[in-house]
């Protein structure tokens, strides 16, 4: 039986770290093609989130720090 200290709830932080983690696998899989612009409220709703895209503008933030998407000023967030 599990102890219950490791068992931790999904709260914002570990669900934020699972769009995270599903985004670069869909980039790594190749999922989008070369160029295409990826929409925080479209990437949500492929994902199911059914509140805000601010976890889905985090990840693709902390995906452009690891040079995984481009971002341009004013526009948004590209596959490179």
């Amino acid at each position: 039986m599990a102890d219950d200290k490791t068992r931790e709830p999904m709260g914002p932080a570990t669900a934020s770290e699972r769009i995270y983690r599903e985004i670069k696998r869909l980039l790594m899989e190749g999922y989008w093609p070369r160029g295409t612009h990826l929409h925080p409220g479209k990437i949500a709703k492929m994902l199911s989130i059914t509140k805000s895209g601010t976890a889905v503008r985090e990840a693709l933030y902390r995906l452009y720090g690891e040079g995984m998407v481009a971002r341009i000023e004013g526009r948004g967030f590209y596959v490179p």
